[in-house]
């Protein structure tokens, strides 16, 4: 599954909600984050982190783990990385961050060598996806 968050980049996260409706829970499916956004994230002061151990109000940490629980691998597309990228997404260690579309081709190619079934959303953080 390859989730752009083009309309919104600086807010990634919501592709990541949509990622999740889509892959199965559990499946062996591996998913894209499409987050080119030099700015960085939106620092939304009560739902962001503040450090390694303390965020807003309403912010949730990941715990490590958390994308196994609903799929394989998780790669993010972030040109222009910060220290905070990845924090409304998942924990730091379960997340691939990669700068190119090359690398993820190359991870994605190593990791399904031979025919896949793939999900693209061109815009993951507008898109509204009616379930069957």
């Amino acid at each position: 599954m390859v989730s752009n968050a083009y309309g919104k980049a600086n807010e990634s996260a919501i592709a990541m909600l949509l990622a999740m409706t889509v892959l199965k829970p559990g499946a062996a499916g591996t998913g894209v984050i499409i987050s080119d956004t030099p700015e960085g994230q939106v620092p939304h002061y009560i739902f962001r982190s503040w450090g390694s151990g303390y965020g807003g109000r309403h912010y949730n940490f990941r715990p490590k783990g958390m994308v196994a629980s609903f799929m394989k691998k998780l790669i993010v597309l972030n040109p222009h990385p910060s220290l905070t990228c990845l924090d409304l997404i998942g924990h730091v260690e379960d997340v691939m961050l990669v700068k190119s579309w090359p690398e993820v081709l190359a991870i994605l190619e190593r990791d399904y060598p031979g025919a896949a079934r793939a999900c693209v959303i061109q815009d993951g953080t507008v898109q509204y996806i009616l379930k069957p």
